[in-house]
Protein backbone atom coordinates (compact mmCIF):
# COMPACT_ATOMS: atom_id res chain seq x y z
CA UNK A 1 0.00 0.00 0.00
CA UNK A 2 2.73 2.41 0.92
CA UNK A 3 2.05 5.27 -0.84
CA UNK A 4 -1.31 4.97 -1.63
CA UNK A 5 -2.47 4.23 1.80
CA UNK A 6 -5.44 5.97 3.44
CA UNK A 7 -5.59 6.97 6.58
CA UNK A 8 -8.01 4.07 8.09
CA UNK A 9 -5.49 1.44 6.82
CA UNK A 10 -2.43 3.05 8.48
CA UNK A 11 -4.94 3.33 11.34
CA UNK A 12 -5.44 -0.15 11.00
CA UNK A 13 -1.41 -1.11 10.73
CA UNK A 14 -0.57 0.51 13.73
CA UNK A 15 -3.76 -0.49 15.83
CA UNK A 16 -2.08 -4.07 14.94
CA UNK A 17 1.54 -3.34 15.92
CA UNK A 18 0.17 -1.78 19.25
CA UNK A 19 -2.04 -4.90 20.20
CA UNK A 20 1.15 -6.83 19.93
CA UNK A 21 2.77 -4.82 22.09
CA UNK A 22 5.50 -3.66 19.44
CA UNK A 23 7.65 -0.91 18.93
CA UNK A 24 7.15 -1.15 14.89
CA UNK A 25 6.83 -3.45 12.56
CA UNK A 26 5.95 -4.10 9.14
CA UNK A 27 2.05 -4.63 8.72
CA UNK A 28 0.74 -7.17 5.35
CA UNK A 29 -2.86 -6.21 5.35
CA UNK A 30 -5.33 -6.37 2.63
CA UNK A 31 -8.98 -4.65 1.76
CA UNK A 32 -12.26 -6.60 2.28
CA UNK A 33 -14.89 -6.34 0.13
CA UNK A 34 -17.08 -4.16 2.45
CA UNK A 35 -14.34 -1.86 2.57
CA UNK A 36 -12.54 -2.86 5.87
CA UNK A 37 -9.30 -4.04 6.22
CA UNK A 38 -7.59 -7.53 7.47
CA UNK A 39 -4.07 -7.82 8.95
CA UNK A 40 -2.08 -10.80 7.35
CA UNK A 41 0.70 -10.94 9.79
CA UNK A 42 3.04 -8.10 11.47
CA UNK A 43 7.02 -8.33 10.20
CA UNK A 44 8.96 -7.70 13.15
CA UNK A 45 11.97 -7.98 11.05
CA UNK A 46 11.18 -7.36 7.38
CA UNK A 47 13.95 -6.93 4.94
CA UNK A 48 15.02 -3.63 4.88
CA UNK A 49 15.98 -2.65 1.65
CA UNK A 50 14.99 -0.08 -1.41
CA UNK A 51 11.95 1.71 -0.62
CA UNK A 52 11.80 -0.23 2.75
CA UNK A 53 15.07 1.32 3.57
CA UNK A 54 14.10 4.64 2.99
CA UNK A 55 10.97 4.92 4.62
CA UNK A 56 12.47 3.19 8.10
CA UNK A 57 15.35 5.76 8.33
CA UNK A 58 12.38 8.45 7.55
CA UNK A 59 10.76 6.88 10.64
CA UNK A 60 13.26 6.71 13.16
CA UNK A 61 14.91 10.14 12.32
CA UNK A 62 11.10 11.52 12.97
CA UNK A 63 10.91 9.11 15.85
CA UNK A 64 13.57 10.75 17.83
CA UNK A 65 13.35 14.90 18.72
Amino acid sequence: AGGDATEAMRRTAINAVEALGYEFGAVDIGRLRDGGFVVFEVNTRPGIEGSTLTAYARAIIGYYP
